[in-house]
């Protein structure tokens, strides 16, 4: 635990500054895709979340966790997912497969890595020692906001591996002691049931079994499962007293 804040803290008293440029072109960038939605602004909020990917890859993990076990296969793990990113910026745009985007998720989850510190501090925590809106589980909450509001279809090998990496986010909460990653496990549940859903709607114009609506209520099933495994997670967490 000791070398997990550790490092953490050496991350944000080195990096803070390009943090907040970081962020304050994140915040630009996305509220023109918000306002403006067209192929252009995808595409410049889409260049934006690669250099973002490549940033934890390089300098998060291989750089600042460098101290940390199997930080090298944490890295490569990032630096998988903004390649699939450079793939999805150079391909998909031409996808003329269209979705209806879901903005009140979409805008939530964008804004939610901003809460991160505050809960740090919340906690009792201070500078350098707290969550950052630029660290893994933040970005992968804004990833999920900006695909909610895509109008394309979304690719479901970024989807699978956020997934995986709120499982890896949901077990290192009570290990580390970093409840602030249950607002990620939380957020990921409607998002990804969203991104499963409207895939399958956009398949449905092939005839074949089972039908939408048996596919729907099993979706609905397995994210109702892992949702009271998450409660019980919390739980379990909050009365031993390690929210604090």
């Amino acid at each position: 635990m000791n070398t997990f804040w550790h490092s953490i803290a050496r991350y944000n008293e080195a990096t803070w500054l390009w943090q907040a440029i970081i962020v304050f072109v994140g915040v630009v960038v996305t509220l023109w895709f918000a306002i403006r939605p067209s192929k252009r602004t995808t595409l410049v909020v889409k260049l934006y979340t690669t250099v973002l990917y490549l940033w934890l890859a390089v300098v998060y993990f291989y750089i600042y966790c460098s101290e940390r076990a199997y930080n090298e296969i944490m890295a490569l793990f990032w630096l998988i997912l903004a390649v699939v990113w450079c793939w999805d910026l150079c391909v998909k745009h031409r996808s003329e497969e269209r979705v209806e985007p879901h903005k009140p998720l979409g805008y939530l989850l964008l804004f939610t890595p901003l809460l991160y510190p505050l809960i740090s501090m919340a906690r009792g925590l201070q500078f350098p020692t707290i969550t950052s809106p630029v660290m893994p589980c933040t970005v992968m909450l804004y990833t999920m906001g900006l695909l909610l509001l895509q109008r394309e279809r979304v690719n479901l090998f970024i989807v699978l591996l956020l997934c995986h990496w709120s499982v890896i986010g949901l077990a290192k909460t009570a290990f580390f002691n970093i409840p602030e990653d249950h607002l990620m496990t939380c957020a990921t549940l409607p998002a990804v049931y969203l991104f499963f859903k409207d895939s399958f709607q956009l398949d449905s114009s092939h005839k074949g079994k089972p039908g939408m609506v048996y596919i729907n209520a099993l979706l609905i099933s397995i994210f109702c499962g892992i949702a009271i495994i998450l409660l019980w997670s919390m739980y379990r967490q909050f009365s031993s007293g390690s929210f604090l």
